[in-house]
């Protein structure tokens, strides 16, 4: 239903509300996106 662009732009709000930690969550989950 949404495009990448739709993940992509949810990735950056995650990393926004969680912080630090959730940047390296959210370059691991590149590999798996």
């Amino acid at each position: 239903m949404y495009g990448g662009n739709s993940h992509f732009i949810i990735r950056i709000i995650y990393i926004r509300m969680a912080g630090p930690k959730a940047k390296t969550l959210a370059s691991n989950s590149l590999y798996y996106a």
